[in-house]
């Protein structure tokens, strides 16, 4: 029998072996709405629990959908502590090559506001639908659950802001004596 929220419940199929069976059930709702999560949930947590209770089954939940679900949990958990990596990193980075803290510290609140806009504006597109007709898209949609990751991983391979570059050149030509001017465009690309 089909839950309210499940487009349908096909008969399960046992293996030649008779020790396995598989029962595939299609949500009504998309793989990425909230009611497909709460679908695949409450099988795993409630239903499937109470009906293998002392029966000795070994029930497990898989498929694309089901994966797709674990996937994007634990890339959700683990992205804090991706960006705080790599924010650490880059500072440590900077503070071992140009020996000052406002230059790594500056560039690790910049490298956080620029990954903060484009998780913001990816959302805002995608999510809320803001602007999709300025990008020719028919409204908004699922994101997958790798694209949040993106822009740290830029993060780390943009380490220091271009607008650090002209302060730490600055700094270091100061250093060997020469004063540049305020009108130079030292460091500058």
């Amino acid at each position: 029998m089909a839950e309210p929220d499940q487009l349908a419940l096909h008969p399960p199929v046992t293996a030649p072996n008779g020790h396995v069976e598989l029962a595939t059930v299609y949500p009504a709702t998309g793989p990425q709405e909230a009611a497909t999560i709460q679908l695949v949930n409450h099988l795993r947590d409630d239903l499937i629990p109470q009906a293998a209770d002392s029966t000795g089954l070994v029930v497990h939940v898989g498929g694309v959908t089901a994966s797709n679900i674990d996937f994007a949990a634990v890339l959700t958990s683990k992205l804090p502590l991706f960006i705080a990596v790599v924010v650490i990193l880059a500072f440590v980075l900077l503070l071992v090559v140009f020996r000052s803290l406002l230059v790594p510290l500056i560039a690790s609140v910049l490298n956080l506001l620029s990954v903060g806009a484009g998780l913001g504006a990816l959302n805002a597109v995608f999510h809320w639908g803001w602007g999709t007709s300025l990008f020719g898209l028919s409204g908004s949609g699922p994101i997958d659950s790798f694209v949040p990751g993106l822009p740290g991983r830029r993060m780390a391979a943009d380490v220091c802001p271009d607008s650090v570059f002209p302060w730490a050149s600055r700094r270091c030509m100061t250093q060997v004596g020469h004063n540049p001017s305020s009108d130079e465009n030292v460091g500058m690309l």
